[in-house]
């Protein structure tokens, strides 16, 4: 197929054109059952039309080679035309076939080749979209970032030197100039053979990041069109399928966003669509409002894209139902699931749509029904202040309504009204006229009137350009004091990002002349810009990015009457009314602070926007290089900043994320504008990293305690504090030592106004870090983020490595438990809009956060209950297992203790895999948890394979970061075993998307701040996004792993050597997982370990059937699975299994054990131990001998090889009055030391965990923890056995510490293990009884010997 798509790229348009729409019917013709079962095709009169077009182009492509071959036989010129793609593709081939095809290698050598011919001004943005969705659609990758290329072992080497290097050994190319196909058009070369192109140029496109050096530009005067409105372009494309008739769209923006719209459309077959004059035009086939749901159930996956996402919801309202097809569905990728869209739901739903959340509420994706009764319109009620997007998804399908829409905004004031002019306008283009109604006093209201109609498609439809897109070259001309000339932009645009010249250029200082369809702007003196005061740019949003890029340099004072107040600095700027930017494509104010940041830039955050302080071009700092977190206008904006004359340049890291609404951004920048850009490798250097490294905190520094009200802070830094022994500090209470004032009766002495009291919260914060930084807990008030100074006095402590832990609640919890709560005072606001302005300053202050799950239901209060110091009275209730989770995540924050376990000891350590879609729904493992878990050190949750509909993800998919949130903290009531948090993507064996990088790095971040003990890092991603995580990891141990499922990595080879020094870069912990092709690979694998067995922790093992003997033979972590779950990976045992292999392969020596005394005949120990060693794989066998005093048969077990313990019982030695209580203990002491003195068989063998009745109760009891202890306190270190009678004289001292809780079901057991060993602090396992029962090493003979109660 690549082969087809090539031929018709170089040669004839109408062959591309037939590829472009005949995607399904080659795919039918291709796989279909008819092809591929029968002879059907064959023949003339058993073809179908699809097997028809699947020749056709196939003739098509073979006789334009043909002809080419033919035409040029020497090979003099035209003949280099069918290598287009390969001078790329073959050097991406070299490094990494065969894992890669050829033809998937030559489709991104075409995409890029495309490329370098776009920056050389030969080809249009038109032609390159064309070519990249025709591949696309075929199924064939388009970019490096491609899973097929990011899963090969050998995609490290596709980096910019190693393919120049590759290219430059092929005999057509000569030194710095290489030969490559350009195209000028699709179908058409721009010279009958490759033309030279000099490295530089495939340098910058092959690159992942680029550097934009300091200006000025090499043109003073320019002029340019930027590409079209992507506002515009995706209303066209609702307006254009929902109206009657045909319409050709010009100018339309060509990006991922109006591709997956037109994707949605097409799929619910709301359009036809064809490209005409090179795919300058769109022609659009609208279908009348007539849609149907999408073929087999499918979802439509819009990406990141907000606008269609938002406008879609309404237009699936229209579907109606067809083939017992009843719903629509709408997804997207993890940042889209974060983004608000609950407003524009409930709107809907009130109006009788029936609307699904799939996974969590307020975002998507969406499962919409589809009646035949459609959209029933009417009045209808919306809330606009989030963003002016669900208004206009509601316009546009207004008309197809049963009844005539009256839709009135809600919420306070709407956000950026002239986007809903916008709206309006291009609906009376296509024959509709919404009115918005004035009220009786001849204001205009935020009410619209929609009548019932059709829309009428106009012939040809032009397409404004982009203005918010045009903000940045005009930016760049008042930066740099040069002129340029945006044309198709005005005075008449039906953008409100059009007066970003004259509202923000022209107060900073630059000379603005707009006509009706043309802007100039001609920017001052560089470094002569003036500060703005104060610019309220909420009829322009995105474009305040740039105006903070501008800001940056703008150290003039501003206009007269511009500043706020007399306080405001005279280099100040402050931008407001930019509210809704923190839900874009990221948080835009946080990315605008924090890449500022690294230039030297001073800013503060606002509740609507943000404050800039404007500083000298030259004292901009230098070896800037930004995170653009992919979004589009972040990259944008720093281009501008970075191209400041005067000032250093800097590095932009993710340029492809430009492809979203200006494709070709940076080679306009460079060709057009004159600024010179190169394309760089991102160092390895952790330099101008985008997170800095969080300093380990002293184990006595104080936790700040951050959190809604009502989310429960006190009550957990009451626990918390308990459990390290410290004091516990209230915010509120302090509040009143220091004002006499409840923060009640304060705020009502003051008629509600919270001014005041925020200003002497911060006053309590001050003196907290000040005096108070050691050794305390200190519980904060719900709103101390809510001033600018209090959140950099909070960024300043945890910075410092001081631990501040968000206590994260349910909202609907928190709501109902203050509504239980009349005597707090009022906030004066709806908790849910607090919530969602404080939530990301939570998030973004805290270094650690703690999910509770304590009930949403209050107690009952007494009737003498006291209020506490705030005034309040607090209730709530909790669960033990929350409670001793609380204890568990102080100590970790600490470093008190950190729960890890020790893997540099002899004893093999393992980790169950649990791959649970959820902890929180019943699944029958969930019910026997302790005998799942038993013999395990670490429980596995692989976060990849959760899901909130509570089964087990069938494709891709990311899972909320809440609902994972959650599914942790459930897990971590069942059992304190370490964690192990890992993410999997589908390259590397698990359900995540490759591509969601950054919302798998989030959820990584999520690990480290929930206190996992663990955190496996995959060691494929970007070196400095691997280094940016280490630096943030705290006390938790990063397993830094390398699987290769493909049998391509060998442990003898000097591949495997680099996995394992890329991997000790940055992990704790040392993972690499091959595949197994013979029994062999196992032995070369324990040879591989043998050479870095001084290293750091090792986790080595084979995959695939052949490879199982190493998963018996790993001694470090062991991944096990359990027969009631699920296996993560093939060939994975279980703990049982395990234990009888290593028996098998003489590893595991049975061992007896005895139960000595008299009477035992009738001793239950004996089917307890021995059920237990059966369940847990163990050869070992538990037995008694009947007897009063050493005879010659406990000598014969204490003398032989396989003894491997015994205990005595009380009840015995009350039968020999003539002998000292202790002396059958003594005596087995001293056979004991003899014999192991003498014997050299002895061999060490694996504890026992005794695995009890599975239906004993599950609970957390303390009567659990009682029995733990006196297990524990049965095992001697002295090796001087004590007897449980009425009057002990001796305590025995435990061989280890007392064994804390692991699991929910932990039943009591009377009796005690058979034998123990010493164990080292840290390496505790589960266990589902309170018996334990290991067998000592040689150098340990006096643990051998243990006492207990008679059972």
């Amino acid at each position: 197929m690549a082969e087809c798509v090539k031929t018709a790229a170089i040669w004839d348009e109408h062959e591309f054109a037939k590829l472009e729409s005949g995607v399904a019917d080659i795919h039918a013709a291709v796989s279909g059952s008819t092809t591929r079962e029968s002879a059907a095709g064959r023949t003339l009169a058993t073809r179908s039309p699809a097997q028809s077009l699947l020749l056709s182009v196939i003739r098509a492509s073979i006789a334009t080679k043909a002809h080419i071959v033919t035409v040029d036989e020497k090979e003099t010129g035209l003949r280099n035309l069918v290598n287009f793609g390969h001078t790329i593709g073959h050097a991406i081939e070299a490094v990494v076939t065969p894992d890669v095809l050829h033809g998937e290698c030559v489709a991104v050598g075409m995409v890029l080749e495309a490329e370098v011919a776009r920056s050389m001004g030969a080809l249009g943005n038109a032609a390159v979209g064309r070519l990249t969705r025709c591949l696309k659609a075929h199924g064939l990758p388009v970019s490096l970032d491609d899973p097929l290329f990011r899963k090969s072992a050998k995609s490290a080497r596709l980096n910019v030197e190693t393919l120049l290097d590759i290219m430059r050994v092929d005999k057509k190319n000569s030194g710095s100039v290489k030969k490559v196909v350009i195209l000028s058009r699709i179908g058409k070369t721009l010279e009958e053979r490759a033309t030279g192109v000099e490295d530089e140029v495939i340098a910058r496109v092959l690159a992942p990041a680029v550097r934009v050096h300091p200006g000025p530009p090499t043109n003073a005067k320019f002029e340019l069109a930027t590409p079209g409105s992507k506002s515009i372009s995706n209303r066209a494309l609702v307006l254009a399928a929902l109206g009657n008739g045909t319409c050709r769209l010009g100018n339309l923006l060509h990006s991922d966003d109006t591709q997956v719209m037109m994707a949605a459309l097409h799929e619910m077959k709301g359009a036809e669509f064809a490209w005409e004059d090179n795919g300058e035009l769109l022609v659009v086939k609208g279908n009348g409002g007539k849609l149907s749901p999408p073929k087999d159930g499918k979802e439509l996956y819009l990406g990141n894209a907000g606008t269609a996402a938002r406008f879609l919801t309404t237009v699936c309202a229209l579907v109606q139902p067809e083939n017992g097809l009843e719903h629509t569905t709408i997804t997207g990728n993890a940042r889209m699931k974060q983004r608000p869209i609950g407003p524009l739901v409930d709107a809907l739903t009130q109006n009788g749509t029936a609307v699904e959340y799939v996974e969590g509420p307020g975002a998507l994706p969406l499962k919409i029904a589809a009646t035949s009764a459609g959209f029933r319109g009417g009045r209808i009620q919306l809330a606009a202040s989030v963003s002016s997007q669900y208004v206009s998804s509601i316009l546009l399908c207004a008309p197809y309504a049963r009844d005539e829409v009256v839709l009135e905004l809600t919420g306070g004031v709407v956000i950026s009204q002239p986007y809903i002019d916008m709206t309006i306008a291009m609906m009376r283009s296509f024959g509709i006229t919404a009115e918005r109604l004035v009220g009786d006093d001849g204001k205009l209201l935020d009410t619209y009137r929609i009548p019932r109609g059709t829309y009428s498609n106009p012939p040809t439809y032009n397409i404004e350009s982009d203005a918010s897109s045009a903000t940045y070259p005009l930016a760049l001309a008042a930066m740099t004091g040069t002129t340029c000339t945006i044309h198709n932009i005005g005075s008449a645009s039906l953008q409100g990002d059009a007066r970003f010249a004259k509202d923000v250029l022209e107060p900073m200082g630059c000379t603005v002349v707009q006509t009706a369809t043309e802007t100039t702007v001609t920017g001052p003196a560089v470094g002569q810009l003036r500060a703005l005061g104060f610019v309220d740019m909420e009829p322009m949003t995105d474009a305040f990015l740039t105006a903070s890029a501008l800001a940056a340099v703008a150290s003039l004072p501003p206009l007269e009457g511009r500043l706020q107040d007399a306080e405001q600095p005279l280099n100040s700027t402050r931008i407001g009314g930019i509210a809704n930017q923190r839900v874009k494509e990221c948080n835009r104010i946080d990315a605008m602070r924090t890449q500022l940041a690294k230039f030297g830039v001073d800013t503060n955050e606002l509740a609507d926007g943000i404050e800039v302080f404007g500083i000298r071009p030259e004292q901009l700092r230098a070896g800037a290089s930004v995170h653009c977190f992919d979004d589009h206008r972040v990259a944008m904006a720093f281009s501008v900043l970075a191209a400041c004359p005067g000032a250093h340049g800097a590095v932009l890291e993710e340029k492809r994320c430009v492809e979203k609404t200006w494709p070709s951004w940076w080679d306009d920048l460079a060709r057009k504008i004159g600024i010179d850009v190169v394309g760089v490798e991102l160092s390895d250097a952790p330099v101008a990293s985008t997170s800095a490294p969080i300093p380990r905190h002293s184990t006595d520094a104080s936790i700040l305690v951050l959190g809604m009200r009502g989310a429960g802070k006190t009550h957990i830094s009451r626990i918390g504090a308990s459990a390290l022994g410290w004091p516990v500090l209230d915010a509120d209470e302090m509040f009143i030592t220091e004002y006499g004032q409840s923060a009640k009766d304060f705020v009502n002495s003051r008629g509600g106004d919270w001014s005041e009291f925020r200003r002497a919260e911060t006053h309590i914060l001050k003196k907290i870090i000040r005096e108070y930084s050691k050794g305390h807990v200190v519980s904060l008030g719900g709103g101390v983020v809510e001033t600018e100074e209090n959140r950099d006095l909070l960024r300043a402590y945890g910075h410092g490595g001081g631990p501040i832990v968000h206590i994260v609640r349910d909202i609907d919890d928190i709501v109902g438990y203050l509504n239980s709560e009349p005597s707090r005072p009022s906030l004066g606001e709806d908790l849910h809009v607090i919530y969602a302005r404080r939530q990301p300053w939570f998030h973004e202050l805290s270094n650690f956060e703690f999910t509770n799950l304590i009930s949403g239901k209050p107690k009952a209060v007494k009737p003498n209950a006291k209020p506490s110091a705030n005034g309040f009275i607090v209730s709530h209730t909790s669960t033990k297992g929350a409670e001793d989770e609380v204890s568990r995540f102080f100590r970790f924050m600490t470093g008190q203790n950190t729960n890890q376990v020790d893997l540099a000891g002899v004893r093999p350590t393992y980790f169950l895999c649990l791959t649970l879609p959820s902890y929180t729904a019943p699944h029958p493992a969930l019910s026997a948890f302790d005998e799942l878990i038993a013999g395990v050190d670490a429980l596995e949750l692989r976060v990849d394979l959760l899901s909130a509909d509570g089964k087990t993800p069938t494709s891709p998919q990311v899972p909320d970061y809440g609902f994972v949130a959650h599914q942790l903290a459930a897990l971590r009531q069942r059992s304190t075993l370490p964690i192990v948090f890992t993410v999997r993507t589908v390259s590397q064996g698990g359900m995540c998307p490759d591509e969601a990088q950054d919302a798998i790095f989030k959820l990584m971040e999520l690990g480290v701040k929930a206190g996992c003990e663990y955190v496996d890092l995959e060691v494929r991603w970007p070196v400095r996004r691997m280094r940016d995580f280490v630096n943030i990891k705290q006390s938790t141990k990063v397993i830094a792993s390398w699987h290769d499922h493909s049998g391509a990595l060998h442990w003898e080879s000097e591949e495997a050597v680099e996995r394992y020094k890329a991997a000790d870069e940055v992990g704790d912990i040392i993972k690499l997982v091959a595949k197994a092709n013979s029994l062999l690979d196992n032995l070369a694998m324990l040879r591989f370990r043998d050479t870095f067995a001084d290293g750091k922790p090792l986790m080595t093992m084979n995959v695939g059937p052949e490879g199982r003997l190493s998963r018996i033979l790993s001694p470090v972590f062991g991944p096990v699975s359990h027969p009631t779950i699920e296996a993560s990976a093939p060939g994975q045992l279980s703990f049982a299994q395990i234990q009888t292999g290593l028996h098998l392969v003489g590893h595991l020596p049975a061992r007896k054990f005895f139960l000595c005394g008299s009477p035992v005949s009738h001793s239950k120990s004996p089917l307890i131990h021995n059920t237990a060693f059966g369940i847990l794989g163990l050869p070992h066998r538990y037995t008694y001998i009947e007897s009063d005093h050493v005879n010659a048969e406990i000598e014969r077990a204490i003398r032989a090889d396989d003894f491997g313990g015994a205990s005595v019982t009380s009840a015995s030695l009350s039968l020999l009055p003539r002998r000292p209580r202790s002396d059958l203990s003594l005596t087995l002491l001293l056979l004991l030391a003899q014999s192991r003195s003498s014997s050299t068989s002895c061999r060490s063998s694996t504890r026992c965990r005794s695995t009890l009745a599975s239906s004993a109760p599950s609970t957390r009891s303390s009567r659990s923890r009682r029995t733990a202890r006196a297990g524990s306190s049965a095992t001697t270190r002295t090796g001087s056995a004590s007897s449980s009678s009425s009057r002990p004289t001796s305590r025995p001292t435990t061989t280890a510490p007392t064994p804390r809780r692991r699991s929910s079901s932990a039943p009591a057991a009377r009796a005690a293990p058979p034998c123990t060993r010493s164990t080292r602090p840290g390496t505790r396992r589960s266990t589902s009884s309170t018996a334990r029962a290991t067998t000592p090493t040689r150098s340990s003979p006096r643990s051998r010997t243990s006492t207990t109660s008679s059972p």
